[in-house]
């Protein structure tokens, strides 16, 4: 949802076929919310039967309210032609993409033309951009992230006080709602505690959002790395989040010197803490990083 992308069965409107029904029959269909919002879904050009305990009197709608994390049956009969436009009336949601059109078996009206739907097509790929930055007595954090239907790009820094750094610039390719690759680059200094060496590094791997909302990285980088990435932020109290990242790396590879043997290393950061927040913008933040100590700060959004 932090993206502001919006899809039905993981598909946007500017990805599906329309939905073909046949003239003179009933059409029922099953919406799964599985997000953490309301979506009122609406019908245009008929009322159908919100299908519920009443039975046959389940009640007469165009437009139904779909809650966080419910299902909702509906049933209308094919009485008209041509198609029809099916979609989230919360607006920002029908125009970045949760949005189908339903299509009978039978001619288009010539009197329409495919304007307004290739309109709302062109809205649903734009780009929208978010960041947040850090600032902590330990270190300071800065992420941007700019991001459509299918692409996504980012941008992140951490910068400890005792002088260790890691930034990264990547590019994802969404396949699924949850699953995307990317590859980009790492920047990091070798040597503890000092920036006197500062290496750039290639990567490439897949990010996956899994059951409970954990954050998975998996990646392998031109040195012949992998690792793995888990991290999640958890909202405990009204305005309070506790969240943690666990990262596992492992070195391996070959030398050129025939005198030396394989080498094969292993190093493990984490870093957890929590976030009590001031405003829709502004939060206060204290957490503990294995590589930077501990603090606390400001943490904003924009």
């Amino acid at each position: 949802m932090n993206r502001y992308i919006w899809s039905i069965n993981g598909v946007p409107l500017s990805e599906t076929d329309k939905i073909k029904i046949n003239q003179k029959e009933i059409t029922r269909i099953t919406l799964n919310n599985l997000t953490m919002m309301h979506h009122p879904m609406h019908l245009h050009g008929h009322f159908f039967r919100v299908l519920n305990k009443n039975g046959d009197y389940s009640p007469l709608k165009h437009t139904v309210n779909v809650p966080p994390m419910g299902e909702v049956t509906i049933e209308f009969y094919g009485n008209e032609y041509g198609d029809w436009f099916f979609h989230c009336h919360v607006l920002y949601h029908m125009m970045s993409g949760m949005a189908r059109v339903i299509s009978y078996d039978t001619p288009r009206d010539e009197r329409l033309d495919d304007y307004p739907l290739k309109h709302l097509i062109s809205e649903a790929d734009k780009y929208y951009s978010w960041a947040i930055l850090d600032v902590a007595s330990h270190m300071s954090a800065f992420n941007f992230t700019a991001s459509n239907i299918r692409n996504q790009f980012n941008v992140g820094a951490e910068y400890g006080w005792n002088k260790n750094l890691e930034a990264e610039v990547t590019y994802e390719r969404y396949l699924h709602d949850y699953l995307r690759v990317f590859g980009g680059v790492t920047i990091e200094n070798e040597t503890e505690d000092s920036l006197d060496e500062v290496s750039t590094t290639a990567i490439a791997g897949i990010r996956y959002l899994t059951p409970y909302l954990f954050n998975l990285d998996v990646r392998m980088d031109s040195k012949l790395r992998p690792q793995i990435s888990l991290s999640r932020e958890i909202l405990i109290l009204p305005r309070t989040a506790v969240f943690g990242t666990y990262k596992y790396q492992v070195d391996f590879g070959w030398v050129d010197n025939l005198a030396a043997e394989d080498s094969f290393t292993n190093e493990t950061t984490w870093s957890a803490g929590f976030e009590y927040y001031l405003s829709r913008n502004f939060s206060l933040m204290a957490s503990y990083d294995n590589r930077f100590g501990a603090g606390g700060g400001l943490s904003a959004r924009f």
